[in-house]
């Protein structure tokens, strides 16, 4: 199973960013990872910001890779970083096999 764990770029209604309008396909791949990879991600980022935030400091969260990163409180990080929680704001659009239709019982009454 394939997930993208995407900040809300792809609700093109009041776009956040919009530099990636229209650019859906290329946001999900470059944010493609697996649901066990998105974990691990969002667990590495709660001790992170748990253990090393100092207050000089402040979280921004990578878009693309999911990860948190420190930075100067004074620094304000370009696309594709974002301030808000990536866990809070997250978009899992899920993959998966469709089933043809030779799976299915035909049932008549």
């Amino acid at each position: 199973m394939i997930f993208s764990g995407v900040c809300p770029i792809l609700n093109l209604q009041g776009c956040k960013y919009p530099v990636w309008y229209g650019k859906e396909n290329t946001i999900i791949n470059n944010s493609k990872k697996t649901l066990s990879e998105y974990l691990k991600i969002i667990n590495d980022n709660n001790r992170k910001i748990i253990e090393n935030v100092k207050p000089d400091q402040q979280i921004w969260y990578n878009l693309f890779s999911s990860k948190a990163e420190l930075f100067r409180i004074d620094f304000r990080p370009s696309i594709p970083f974002d301030i808000e929680p990536i866990e809070r704001n997250s978009e899992i659009l899920v993959s998966i096999p469709h089933l043809t239709p030779n799976y299915f019982v035909l049932c008549t009454p």
